[in-house]
């Protein structure tokens, strides 16, 4: 519950970036009055959607890096 209250709940410090409305379904959905139920298998769906969006983004400017295609050059010449 630790990680609940530091970064994902409405009050946290850390918020991690995502926007209100994303971090209260989240606690909503972990935080349901009948304890037995505990949190719905989509939970995380939503953000590991938006996380996998900025990683392909990231991944595309980091191919596009001329480091990355020299590095990709010399291992190739090495192996």
């Amino acid at each position: 519950m630790n990680n609940l209250h530091r970064y994902i709940s409405l009050q946290a410090p850390l918020k991690l970036g995502f926007d209100d409305a994303i971090r209260a379904r989240i606690e909503c959905s972990i935080c349901q009055q009948d304890i037995d139920a505990g949190p719905s298998a989509d939970t995380f769906d939503q953000t590991a959607w938006i996380v996998y969006i900025i990683l392909q983004r990231v991944r595309r400017i980091f191919l596009n890096r001329k480091f990355f295609f020299l590095t990709k050059y010399f291992v190739g010449i090495f192996s």
